[in-house]
């Protein structure tokens, strides 16, 4: 502002302009009149005009009060601004502002920011303020010195970066069972506006639906191997975004595992049936399952709670002295099971050869030559699982005795067939003659029928001779 006045006889001298008891300019009185400048800065400033003459001093004050009407803006962002940004930062400015004006930020009438003016120059900043949605309400109040106010409302249009993704079923899932051709998709998406999902199999749309709450779900049924699942999503705003899964429908069974073998460990403490097979050559398959029959009619119960990774599994709960079949399953990784593999059990053979008699001519007597020789071969299954077919090998001592021909006996057990070997069990087609046959070399004895596990006692005995050279 401008400051002049009036002094008497003081033409030429300096008078010194004071605002707030600061120095603001120097004025020269010229003709009884003097001029000069001040700057004023709010309510109540004072304005003092001094000047000295023949050490005599010369003062006037006046008050002065200035204060504009307060106007501000909101410069960024501007009016219905679209955003993706979850917080943003509100800037604008303002006249008459001083650091100590109130500076208020709401948003949808909620009081978000509170702080004072940043700036003289007429511009400010506020702190980050959260958005919400669609249509957010962006109000900035400014509080001068003088209690008056003023303000600018915006409004912001949020939404997040459009996004969906397939949560179920996951990628390259191989559901197997008919009954579930038909599944179900469920998914999730970042963006809370109204938007549509569209879901494709093979490019061909299957259904809509709405998001709700972030989340959806849609259906759509399979028909094959490699089936492409797409879910689409656009928003409000009209982005788009995707997720793509590939779904193998597959009712193709791997073939049954082969060559199924049952080992009795009968060793204590840790007794128990070692099972080992071949791995199956199919490309898909994953693991295997153990199943155990406990009847003998094929009624199998699944015994493995984990898949079987390997071509070996160890029962550490199966039970010498009773009845156990096992056979193995493959599964593909679309969930199809394979056949039962051939039954496999453990029986476990342990037979005793003992002296029964040594004899001439029906007497009793030491050993020496002529004599006869009786043994008595007892067996017993004490394992986990009947023996078919069980064979009883003996060799013969050709070096010192002669095989008795006809002293093969069954004195109980199963019924057996009897054959004979003169090359050392490589072959047993060979037939005894006469009496005493001095080629004999082994004797092989096949049992009829099934031995039964058993844990006390023997499953049956046989007796045969020899004569001592």
């Amino acid at each position: 502002i401008s400051v002049k006045g009036t002094s008497a006889s003081l033409n030429g001298t300096p008078v010194n302009i004071y605002c707030n008891g600061i120095l603001n300019s120097i004025a020269t009185v010229n003709s009884n009149l003097w001029a000069g400048t001040a700057y004023i800065t709010g309510f109540g400033d004072s304005l003092v005009a001094y000047s000295s003459w023949m050490s005599n001093t010369f003062y006037d004050t006046v008050t002065v009060n200035y204060f504009d009407t307060p106007t501000i803006e909101i410069i960024y962002p501007i009016n219905n601004h679209d955003t993706s940004t979850a917080s943003i930062t509100i800037r604008g400015t303002s006249n008459n502002t001083q650091l100590s004006n109130a500076l208020q930020i709401f948003r949808n009438g909620v009081l978000q920011v509170n702080t004072l003016m940043s700036s003289y120059n007429g511009n400010w900043n506020g702190a980050g303020v959260n958005l919400l949605g669609l249509g957010d309400s962006i109000s900035v109040y400014i509080t001068d010195r003088f209690g008056r106010i003023a303000y600018d409302t915006i409004t912001v249009n949020y939404n997040g970066v459009v996004n969906v993704a397939i949560t179920y079923p996951t990628n390259n899932l191989s559901p197997h069972d008919t009954n579930v051709i038909p599944i179900f998709i469920s998914g999730s998406s970042s963006s809370n506006d109204s938007g549509i999902i569209y879901i494709y199999k093979n490019g061909i749309l299957q259904c809509t639906a709405s998001i709700i709450s972030n989340t959806w779900s849609g259906t759509t049924s399979l028909t094959s191997i490699g089936d492409s699942i797409t879910a689409k999503v656009i928003d409000s705003f009209m982005n788009i975004a995707w997720d793509t899964i590939t779904v193998n429908y597959d009712t193709i069974a791997p073939s049954k595992p082969a060559f199924l073998i049952a080992i009795a460990d009968v060793t204590l403490p840790d007794t128990g049936v070692q099972l080992n097979w071949n791995a199956n050559s199919e490309l898909d398959s994953q693991y295997y399952n153990i199943y155990r029959d406990t009847t003998g009619l094929g009624i199998y119960i699944k015994i493995n709670a984990n898949p079987i990774l390997l071509t070996n599994y160890f029962d550490s709960q199966a039970k010498r002295g009773d009845t156990q079949y096992y056979a193995v399953t493959c599964i593909d990784r679309y969930g199809n099971e394979s056949l039962y593999s051939d039954s496999a059990g453990a029986g476990n053979v342990v037979y005793i050869k003992t002296i029964y008699g040594i004899t001439v001519g029906g007497n009793t007597v030491s050993i020496r030559p002529g004599a006869t020789i009786t043994y008595n071969i007892s067996y017993q299954n004490d394992g986990f699982a009947p023996i078919n077919s069980m064979i009883i090998y003996d060799t013969i001592a050709v070096s010192v005795v002669e095989f008795k021909v006809g002293s093969v006996q069954i004195i109980n057990g199963n019924s057996a067939i009897t054959s004979y070997s003169n090359d050392n069990a490589i072959s047993f087609i060979y037939v005894p003659a006469g009496t005493v046959d001095n080629n004999v070399t082994n004797t092989r004895l096949q049992l009829n029928g099934k031995v039964c596990p058993m844990l006390s006692g023997n499953n049956g005995n046989i007796r045969l001779g020899v004569v001592i050279k």
